[in-house]
């Protein structure tokens, strides 16, 4: 094999790696950050999938409970978190097919993939401490969890 064809077949090889479909489940800051590290390294067919319309930067969360930022400060519209050149599918991932390489949505449709990354993260429930008789919480949890609707209110 000649120097030439070498290099040919290693810049195919790269080009085929940049095509893979990489399917991102999750649009939390994992999801989002693995996303602009993709676009960043040449990948052009990346999707995430995260059904909400906001974006919660969560590690501010520490501040906002320390009184020093307001809860809204987290949040950011995901059509402006969204990296260029990321496809963001709107919906929700109800079931994975490995041996198949899709994952099926919560409307039916499925979208295939040759990589799957999982960064679903957590599903917040602010007023899980507000229900009658849980023992989830502590008081002080609870009392944190009143002033921050208190403050996001007002």
């Amino acid at each position: 094999m000649s120097m030439g064809s070498a290099c040919a077949d290693e810049n195919k090889s790269k080009k085929d790696k940049m095509s893979n479909k990489i399917v991102i489940v999750g649009g939390g800051t994992a999801g989002i950050g693995v996303a602009a590290m993709l676009r960043n390294e040449g990948m052009v067919n990346v999707s995430i999938v995260e059904p909400k319309k906001v974006h919660y930067y969560q590690p501010l969360w520490t501040l906002v409970g320390g009184g020093v930022k307001d809860n809204a400060e987290s949040a950011k519209p995901m059509t402006d978190i969204v990296p260029s050149g990321v496809n963001w599918v709107q919906k929700a991932v109800n079931a994975f097919d490995t041996a198949n390489n899709q994952v099926t949505l919560d409307d039916g449709s499925s979208l295939s993939y040759d990589y799957l990354v999982v960064a679903a993260g957590i599903q917040i429930d602010w007023y899980v401490c507000l229900k009658p008789h849980t023992k989830k919480c502590s008081l002080l949890m609870y009392y944190c969890i009143i002033m921050c609707l208190a403050r996001s209110q007002s």
